[in-house]
């Protein structure tokens, strides 16, 4: 494993802990599935994830904004979108409460 410099940002109050789990480079516990492009014209695509089975909660966000929905996967509709990249963003957690987050850029074409 090689090393490299991370930077991580965190916030909180003196009377609250937080516990932090990174997982080593290579591993890839969560991850979004779904097309790299998109025609504006598709009338819809679906997002998923990896391993399902894993995780009970789903926020997923779009651009930084929430999107709708706490599913295991999401529909986008290509038309509402400006052509463009995009970045689709997954919060979900385990059935401990422990929380994972991956990210899935892509990309809008005309």
């Amino acid at each position: 494993m090689t090393e490299d410099n991370i930077t991580l940002d965190a916030e909180w109050t003196a009377d609250r802990a937080i516990d932090i789990t990174m997982n080593p480079e290579g591993v890839d516990r969560l991850a979004i599935v779904g097309p790299d492009t998109i025609d504006v014209d598709v009338p819809s695509v679906n997002f998923g994830i990896s391993h399902p089975e894993d995780y009970t909660v789903y926020h997923w966000y779009l651009d930084g904004k929430v999107l709708d929905g706490i599913s295991v996967s999401h529909e986008l509709i290509p038309s509402r979108l400006c052509p463009g990249i995009h970045v689709l963003t997954l919060i979900a957690a385990d059935a401990t409460g422990i929380m994972y987050s991956c990210s899935k850029a892509f990309m809008v074409t005309e």
